[in-house]
């Protein structure tokens, strides 16, 4: 049995205690309901644990797959001339069938990893031109298969640089287009670009306008929603899961901004992302910047294959095919090596240019294989092998560690194809009169 128990003294004039006064009373239910409240809030978060752990499983056990299926159905549409009208039309179909499921995947477990709180923004510096002109090529197909103007005008913000996650900052934008394309027949979809104060900061906003069916203004919460749009015949007509949104949504406010909309029915339908730019945006500098990656690209282009070797130190293999096409591209020849213990090896068996050395690998890491390389030389009086750190964590203090492994410089991840050739160029023999 679970009481309370109030009690106090009462004193006379002289101050001393005459009666002791005390109320007891029975809390047991109190306490009772307050356990089984916390055991139904503990079985709630458990259960949700669970669903969000099964369903991100189950997406990367469903891509696996899908991998193969998207492939196959690419290389049948690359190849499809030998076949008749008919087949075509069955490998066309697969393809967008394919297109369709793997948009689905990704949108659940994008959702996952936003509820479980796994989702984490990358942060790069990038020109936000790059990702209007990306998503033209994407959208304006689409546009175009369903008769409708598609208007796109971002000059307010062409040389705007930022600092933030290109490719979730890409997704949202897609994800509104889409929506605004799928949801209007005739008519135009506008995208407009600017800077505006928003919540007393600076943001890059961007309306995306369309003239399409509409939306109720008391099912404006609604269609942020999962899994929910303003109307049941709507899903019937145009499909979807009802993710998109409420993603787009999310990923803006873990961005710092929002997405707000306005819309009347019959009379389209205005969605506004805005981000709220970092103290290193810069705009104007993108036309200095850019002639200065030109004035690097061509120099790069007249390395020519004179040059010994570069090793490449990577585990993950996708980082390998973009740096090795980097390389080809300039004539360059290079190894690979998976982790530390075999870029030692070869280390000992070739004279390199240049390692590019990434940090996090298995078996042996990048700083120790770095340390290994450098007492090697030291001992045998050899030739100090210029070693390029790559790292993911792009920390303060990445580039220090780095340095007191005895690298000579620092890239953080994703690498920049410009940053990637600007380094290599200080180690590499380049005929300047070439350049």
């Amino acid at each position: 049995i679970w009481m309370q128990a109030r009690s106090k003294a009462l004193f006379d004039r002289r101050g001393n205690a005459y009666r002791f006064v005390a109320a007891l009373t029975d809390i047991t239910h109190v306490v009772r309901e307050r356990a089984l409240l916390e055991r139904q809030k503990e079985q709630a978060e458990d259960a949700n644990r669970a669903k969000t752990d099964f369903l991100a499983h189950m997406s990367h056990e469903i891509r696996t797959p899908l991998t193969a299926i998207n492939g196959i159905a690419e290389i049948l549409t690359k190849n499809q001339s030998n076949l008749d009208d008919r087949q075509k039309k069955l490998v066309s179909t697969l393809m967008s069938s394919t297109s369709t499921l793997k948009d689905l995947i990704n949108d659940l477990l994008d959702f996952s990893k936003i509820e479980s709180g796994e989702l984490e923004l990358e942060e790069q510096s990038f020109e936000v031109s790059e990702i209007f002109e990306q998503t033209i090529s994407m959208m304006s197909l689409k546009a175009a298969e369903k008769g409708i103007s598609f208007l796109f005008d971002y000059k307010k913000v062409d040389d705007l640089t930022i600092v933030g996650d290109k490719q979730r900052m890409r997704q949202v934008l897609v994800n509104l287009i889409g929506n605004a394309i799928k949801f209007t027949e005739e008519g135009s979809v506008k995208i407009s670009a600017y800077i505006e104060p928003r919540r007393e900061m600076e943001c890059l906003c961007i309306d995306v306008a369309d003239t399409g069916i509409g939306i109720e203004a008391e099912k404006f919460d609604m269609i942020f929603e999962r899994f929910k749009q303003a109307d049941p015949s709507v899903t019937r007509k145009y499909g979807g899961t009802g993710l998109g949104l409420p993603i787009s949504r999310n990923l803006a406010r873990l961005m710092g901004g929002d997405i707000v909309i306005s819309s009347a029915i019959g009379e389209g339908t205005t969605f506004t992302v805005f981000i709220p730019l970092s103290e290193t945006s810069s705009l104007g500098d993108n036309k200095e910047k850019k002639r200065i990656n030109k004035k690097i690209n061509k120099k790069f282009l007249n390395v020519g294959n004179d040059n010994k070797p570069v090793l490449i130190v990577e585990d993950y293999e996708g980082n390998v095919v973009v740096i090795s096409y980097v390389l080809e591209e300039a004539g360059i020849p290079y190894d690979v090596a998976s982790n530390g213990i075999e870029a030692i090896e070869k280390w000992a068996d070739r004279q390199y240019a240049a390692i590019l050395m990434d940090v996090q690998m298995p078996k042996m890491d990048g700083f120790t294989a770095t340390k290994r390389i450098r007492d090697a030389e030291r001992d045998e009086d050899l030739v100090r092998t210029p070693i390029i750190g790559m790292t993911a964590h792009a920390l303060i203090g990445d580039k220090d560690k780095c340095i007191d492994a005895g690298m000579d410089e620092y890239l953080p991840k994703p690498i920049v194809d410009s940053d990637l050739k600007r380094v290599l160029l200080k180690y590499l023999h380049v005929d300047e009169e070439a350049a």
